[in-house]
């Protein structure tokens, strides 16, 4: 829980030189953008989202490189498109969006995303075309 203190201070965008530190951070401990919180089952894909936090975003995934990160379900059995879908911010699910789609990943681990994509048709998320032809 300590390494998420650290790396949610990290990742305010308001701190000088943080999201280079939140990299240098997580690459020297890359298991954390894998892990979850108890008992919510949160993993920090989840927090940036529901903070709108794209920047930190990007760092998960560069640091996660090749290696899938799949959108787990929290205990709710919400993805991190459900949350930034939640939260109303269509940049923040875009940008999720196109990454899943810049990435090698088996196409089971998405199979979690199907209830979502009603609401990201509905709500007209300007990649959604480009997703659902991947």
């Amino acid at each position: 829980l300590s390494d998420w203190g650290t790396l949610i201070r990290l990742a305010e965008t308001n701190v000088k030189g943080g999201l280079e530190a939140l990299q240098a951070h997580l690459k020297a401990n890359p298991s954390l953008i894998y892990a979850t919180i108890w008992p919510i089952r949160w993993s920090l894909l989840h927090y940036f989202a529901f903070t709108g936090n794209v920047e930190a975003m990007r760092i998960c995934f560069i640091v996660s490189g090749s290696n899938p990160l799949g959108f787990k379900e929290d205990i709710l059995g919400r993805t991190v498109l459900d949350v930034a879908l939640e939260r109303g911010d269509a940049g923040c699910v875009e940008f999720l969006l196109s990454e899943v789609m810049q990435r090698d990943w088996p196409r089971h681990m998405l199979e979690t995303c199907t209830p979502v994509i009603y609401e990201l048709i509905v709500k007209n998320i300007g990649n959604i075309h480009l997703f659902l032809d991947f």
